[in-house]
């Protein structure tokens, strides 16, 4: 199974970038992980909201293959401790997914 992370936004600031390869250095013992930042429309400053998350929504469809398991994640969605994420990746690939995506969207 291959692992994706897609960031909608600007590159990580340096504080996230260290959590980022060190989680990546982790789970790629045992699963290949990517992670790709997806820029936001150039003129999303001048959208209005709905606007701008129908176009940010249209781009990540762009990314995504028919079978991709997608995960959006989200401040007000279930948290889960490490344990629990570790249970819900295993979950995937017992269940054969090729491909888990998650998603890491725009504020």
């Amino acid at each position: 199974m291959k692992i994706t992370f897609l960031s909608l936004g600007k590159a990580h600031e340096p504080y996230v970038k260290s959590g980022v390869e060190d989680f990546t250095k982790r789970i790629s013992r045992y699963y290949k992980v990517d992670w790709n930042i997806i820029p936001v429309p150039k003129n999303a400053a001048t959208m209005s909201e709905p606007e701008q998350k129908k176009k940010e929504g249209e781009i990540v469809l762009a990314w995504l293959e028919k079978d991709d398991y997608l995960v959006a994640l989200e401040e007000r969605g279930k948290q889960l401790s490490s344990e629990g994420l570790a249970t819900c990746i295993q979950a995937r690939a017992n269940e054969s997914v090729k491909h888990l995506v998650f998603l890491i969207g725009g504020a």
